[in-house]
């Protein structure tokens, strides 16, 4: 390269050096970009610090990673742990430093030009960017609320229609009731709801305008009721006014809330406990059950109101998003029609209380050639079963007590008990499955400890003398029925994946809970999911894996892959762990896991 080329980029270079530094200088001494760096900071600190870190952080998807945060921060929504005055501070000396900050480094540029005040410029510029800052804020908010609009059904084609043709006929009904008849219900005051949410999920403010009315003619509904029965009381009548509501449980209602809210959890939760609350509030009024809670609610979902029937389908599309509402049949008024649409909800009512566990025995559909193998069965369907057996076997040897007493809970054919009793001191085990015929093949299987099968009564007799081993087996729900308050161990392996209703969960297990001895330990051990949706997904991928490399024939592997796609319905680990913990287990530990199979150990 040429001396004078050298030179010449040399000197190029110290100029931009030079215009760099002396652009800084400028910068420093802008009197304006100090000001915006000031409210800027002031900004952040009053909206991050003082409002959303507070829920944020709290948040169980919060991690340390500011960057990793940011979604949840975007998605924040205010609670009553923030101050709206925090709020309108940070905003405004946000917006008003990011304005001043950003027209100070842009105006720096042209210092030094003629003719211009650069104060002016500079406040100029500060404006400008202040109307594209409150444009996009506007058009992105308002996109948003309509996204959340059309999430909540308001937007939703025929939905208002529906909404408000449903609260004008309960209002005529309510208005006949105690009005024209005086309290005193005749057959045509009726009123059945079969519906996932009995609120539709109108709990935002924006749907007040629908919401309110609805509510308060269903809350009429519920006074009704409680007049009635005095009516009955007082008049001999032997009519009553008919107001039933079949719905969500909180299951249910926490996958319709989550729905709607997607990973806002804490919203979704409280729009959950919001609704049951309501629903509590109206039982009292009517002063008896009027809601019964079910697990799944079908898709058609109707109200009956007198002799006129409401018909809908709220469908969703692959985004979670509500569509149209189908219609079919809406307000037929003839008898004959409603009385069927009647039956239909007593029948569905009446199979919900008939058997507390979701997956009914019938419905497992095990013939006696399949229960004869159902031992062998199991430990090619469920990953880690020897493993699980090893760690059931160690925890009872480290408790190192004699004259063991044992309740095990969903027996089916003995496999457990077969395993435990030869190597154990146990005195009495008492094992209850809801299948006759599981109870059946355990005494067949079990035949060398002379097993006895007793009622419901004699499961809580006095037991027999603990010198020699007992063993009992019960053909019972076990969510229906009281135990024996005296067990050193109570077992549920590979049985509670097909219960998935949470209040029946959680009060069986602080029956659980109440059955044990003081340091007794609680054995879990089942089929789980994760809230981690890939972590999840990545289990069943593995789980299917295994069973295909178990696979004995197509007909063997087409049974079981039926089995736990649709009647297995396991629930996330996490939520296990929850629920031990309200039933006031002091301590309760996963001793083992492998994909979705998994021990927890859980000590009184």
């Amino acid at each position: 390269m040429k001396p004078d080329s050298v030179k010449a980029l040399s000197e190029n270079f110290s100029g931009i050096v030079t215009n760099v530094f002396n652009y800084f200088v400028i910068l420093f001494f802008n009197v304006w970009f100090w000001l915006g760096l000031f409210c800027l900071v002031i900004g952040i600190y009053h909206y991050y610090y003082k409002t959303i870190w507070k829920s944020v952080s709290q948040s169980p998807k919060y991690t340390k990673s500011f960057v990793k945060n940011i979604p949840n921060i975007i998605s924040f929504i205010p609670s009553k742990k923030s101050s709206p005055w925090d709020h309108v501070k940070g905003g405004i000396f946000s917006s008003l430093g990011l304005c001043l900050f950003f027209a100070a480094i842009i105006t720096t540029f042209f210092n030094g030009m003629n003719n211009i005040d650069i104060h002016s410029f500079e406040l100029t510029i500060a404006g400008l960017i202040f109307a594209i800052l409150i444009s996009f804020i506007t058009f992105w908010t308002f996109w948003q609320t309509k996204q959340i609009d059309h999430k909540l059904g308001y937007n939703i084609n025929g939905f208002k229609n529906l909404v408000q043709e449903l609260t004008q006929r309960l209002n005529k009904l309510n208005e006949d009731f105690t009005n024209t008849h005086k309290h005193h219900a005749h057959k045509f005051h009726r009123v059945y709801f079969m519906t996932t949410n009995p609120f539709f999920g109108m709990l935002s403010e924006n749907l007040a305008e629908e919401r309110d009315p609805f509510q308060k003619a269903l809350q009429l509904m519920a006074l009704n009721v409680s007049y009635s029965k005095n009516g009955i009381l007082n008049n001999n009548s032997k009519q009553e006014f008919i107001f039933k509501v079949a719905c969500g449980n909180k299951f249910a209602l926490d996958k319709f809330h989550r729905d709607f809210y997607g990973s806002d959890i804490e919203t979704a939760n409280k729009k959950t406990n919001e609704t049951l609350a309501l629903m509590e509030q109206m039982e009292s009024l009517a002063g008896r059950q009027i809601f019964y809670k079910l697990n799944v609610v079908p898709d058609t979902q109707f109200m009956i109101i007198s002799n006129d029937l409401y018909e809908w389908i709220l469908e969703a599309n692959p985004n979670q998003q509500l569509s149209d509402v189908f219609s079919t049949g809406v307000k037929e008024e003839d008898q004959r029609i409603c009385d069927r649409f009647k039956n239909t909800f007593e029948k569905i009512i009446e199979l919900s209380q008939t058997v507390s566990t979701n997956v009914l025995p019938d419905y497992l559909g095990y013939d006696s050639r399949e229960l004869l193998n159902y031992g062998v069965d199991i430990s090619k369907t469920i990953p880690g079963e020897k493993e699980v057996f090893d760690k059931i076997n160690e925890v009872i040897k480290v408790y190192n007590k004699k004259n063991l007493q044992i309740l095990e809970l969903g027996m089916g054919v003995g496999v457990v008990a077969n395993k435990l009793i030869p190597t154990n001191d146990i005195s009495n085990y008492l094992g209850m499955d809801f299948d006759p015929n599981m109870i059946k093949t355990a005494a067949n299987n079990l035949k060398q400890f002379n097993p006895q099968i007793i009622t419901k009564e004699q499961s809580l007799d006095p037991k027999t003398p603990k010198t020699n081993m007992n063993l009992r087996l019960l053909e019972a729900d076990f969510n229906q029925l009281e135990f024996p308050n005296d067990n050193d161990f109570v077992l549920a392996i590979i049985s509670l994946h097909h219960q998935i209703d949470i209040d029946i969960k959680k009060e069986l297990y602080k029956k659980i809970y109440n059955s044990l001895k003081p340091g007794g330990i609680f054995l879990f051990a089942d089929l789980v999911t994760t809230k981690d949706i890939k972590k999840a997904a990545l289990q069943n991928v593995k789980h299917y894996h295994f069973l295909v490399e178990q696979n004995q024939d197509e007909e063997w592997l087409s049974k079981w892959a039926f089995h736990h796609q649709y009647l297995n319905r396991p629930l996330p680990i996490e939520d296990e762990l929850d629920y031990l913990t309200f039933a006031k287990f002091k301590k309760a530990d996963i001793l083992f896991q492998k994909f979705n199979t998994v021990l927890v150990k859980a000590v009184k």
